[in-house]
């Protein structure tokens, strides 16, 4: 059954309303959430600094988006709901929090190349259809050394369990009618690592993201909101949803972009600019005779020594010679 994602804009407007079933993703989520993420900048030294520029992509209702506001960062906050993102802005705006939020999708991000310290995905990557590309264009925004902080939803059997049959088929337990996720979508730890390392983040840690109340207590309060004995606001507190040993059924976790990013982007200028050649060489008539005028030959020969300078550079970041000194990091 395909994901109904439809469901953002029929209920976007009830993000921050307790008794909506979208509430269920603040409650103990968000607080579970944010305080790993600061614990993980505060465990390296790179606690958020006044000014920090950070993008929250698929935003949402805006509830990690007004927590790094509070702390003094500059927010984007990007998600293609429109009745979402008209959500997001109307909240942060009575509660008096600056907050740059537009409508947009990860796999195409509606802002400049390298213009952020910290992007945060939670709730998101396994709903998306092309992974590839929103982590390519994750890449793509931060700035050399930026961090990524995510959260997704592990393929397991125990996964299927809560997430699908618990979540959306039981009809006593399930949170809402409609198909809010797709089990063959959800990513485990290393693939998703595989292509964060592919597009130049290399990651730094995962581990469990769940509810730590017991299993009766979970069953329980998935019953209670389900007849309406609690609202969704009251049912996410309950499940006390934080850091958990297990990541068999959600996973946290953060990434850093490395200089490895630019070796990469020149692996593949290389390899385009090799097949282009080879292709003009099959076009050729004979030995000794070129089948293009001399000025596309000259072109061609400075875009390939064009590549070979930028492989090179990317190299020497790299691996600096000995004694060499890193302007990046000096001082």
């Amino acid at each position: 059954m395909p994901i109904d994602n439809d469901i953002y804009d029929r209920l976007g407007g009830s993000w921050w309303d307790e008794s909506s079933p979208l509430n269920l993703l603040h409650g103990s989520m968000t607080p579970g959430r944010f305080t790993y993420f600061l614990d993980v900048l505060t465990r390296r030294g790179e606690a958020l600094a006044s000014g920090s520029r950070v993008l929250d992509i698929g935003c949402g209702g805006g509830f990690l988006a007004e927590e790094f506001a509070a702390l003094g960062c500059q927010v984007t906050g990007i998600d293609p709901s429109p009745v979402s993102i008209g959500a997001a802005r109307a909240h942060a705006t009575a509660h008096g929090l600056h907050i740059d939020y537009r409508t947009g999708s990860g796999e195409r991000l509606p802002v400049p190349d390298s213009a952020f310290d910290l992007a945060c995905c939670c709730d998101v990557l396994e709903h998306v259809s092309d992974l590839d590309r929103v982590i390519s264009e994750t890449a793509r925004v931060l700035k050399p050394g930026g961090r990524y902080l995510f959260d997704t939803i592990n393929r397991t059997v125990k996964s299927k369990l809560l997430a699908i049959k618990v979540m959306q088929q039981w009809p006593l337990t399930r949170a809402t009618d409609a198909a809010i996720h797709d089990w063959d979508m959800f990513i485990k730890p290393g693939e998703l690592a595989d292509v964060l390392r592919q597009h130049g983040l290399e990651t730094g840690e995962m581990v469990g993201l769940g509810p730590r109340a017991s299993l009766p207590a979970v069953l329980a309060s998935f019953i209670a909101a389900r007849l309406g004995r609690i609202t969704y606001g009251e049912f996410s507190r309950r499940l006390d949803i934080g850091r958990v040993n297990g990541t068999g059924v959600s996973y946290m976790g953060f990434a850093a972009k490395t200089d490895s990013g630019l070796f990469i982007k020149w692996r593949g200028l290389r390899s385009e600019s090799l097949q282009w050649r080879r292709g003009q060489r099959k076009l050729l008539p004979h030995a000794g005779q070129h089948s293009e005028p001399l000025h596309l030959r000259r072109q061609s020969g400075e875009a390939h020594r064009a590549f070979l300078l930028l492989g090179l550079t990317a190299r020497r970041e790299q691996h600096p010679q000995p004694g060499a000194v890193d302007e990046r990091n000096a001082g």
